[in-house]
């Protein structure tokens, strides 16, 4: 069995996590289109959330 350093696991697993929040806010873009279409034009917007997903991400995984 090959054994990945915490580091590249806790990465993996971070990137995972994120990916998979957004993908499920992708998929609840039909119960809020405004919302969804902001995200999609306002890059500022896109920039925002995405710094967010990553810290709550980053809060959970390490325990913070």
């Amino acid at each position: 069995m090959v054994s990945l350093p915490s580091s590249k696991i806790l990465s993996f697993l971070s990137l995972s996590v994120y990916v998979l929040s957004l993908s499920l806010f992708i998929e609840r873009m039909e119960l809020n289109e405004e919302l969804f279409a902001d995200f999609m034009g306002k890059p500022e917007l896109q920039e925002l959330v995405s710094k967010w997903l990553g810290s709550q991400v980053y809060e959970r995984m390490s325990g913070v």
